[in-house]
């Protein structure tokens, strides 16, 4: 009978006696000394992290130091982003965010803070965008927010099958305390405005 690898590991006959397991991987080795063989996976893992053949059973052992060392610094690493993440914001009601998107061409939405909730969240509605044009370069605009919300920024609206229209909703995103920046969706990111800064983005018919 055939094994189904993707619901168990496979462990070679000559290498699959438990030799270290940690909070990080399981280490299987061949017993032999003289000519060490490991196979290595990280904890629940079904695939091999890797599998080899060492020239000396000090080299095995620098290999498998290496290994959870640099775990360890993952994880180290991972613990600091993420608390710097879960930070307080400092975002205020009324401070304005934009969003820089879009794949063969660059568009600028805006987003308004209109409440604050609890220290890692905030409630943002889009805002219109005032487009100028470049002197001398019709492919790009420069795009400015506007005092008025929007009906017409894609990730702050929803369609009104009733009334046959656009109407514009009030979003709740976590902040990244780290830079006050929010994830609008999986290929946009908005982070704080500067007042008065003119940002680039495609002018209208340059894009794909």
């Amino acid at each position: 009978m055939t094994k189904n690898y993707a619901s168990e590991r496979w462990l070679p006959k000559t290498c699959n006696t438990p030799f270290i397991k940690n909070e990080f991987f399981d280490f299987y080795w061949n017993e032999n000394k003289e000519k060490p063989v490991c196979i290595t996976f990280s904890k629940k893992a079904k695939n091999k992290f890797w599998y080899i053949q060492f020239l000396s059973y000090d080299r095995m052992m620098k290999k498998i130091e290496e290994t959870i060392s640099n775990a360890v610094s993952r994880k180290k690493t991972q613990e600091e982003y993420k608390a710097k993440r879960n930070k307080p914001h400092t975002l205020e009601v009324g401070d304005i965010l934009y969003a820089s998107w879009g794949y063969d061409q660059t568009n600028i939405d805006f987003f308004k803070v209109v409440e604050l909730v609890g220290k890692t969240q905030v409630k943002i509605i889009g805002v219109d965008t005032n487009i100028e044009s470049v002197p001398g370069c019709a492919s790009q605009d420069l795009a400015t927010p506007s005092n008025s919300s929007s009906d017409a920024n894609i990730f702050t609206r929803k369609y009104n099958p009733t009334l046959k229209k656009y109407e514009p909703v009030t979003l709740l995103k976590k902040v990244d305390g780290s830079n006050n920046s929010i994830k609008i969706s999986s290929y946009a990111y908005a982070y704080p405005y500067k007042p008065g800064e003119k940002l680039y983005q495609t002018a209208s018919g340059y894009g794909h």
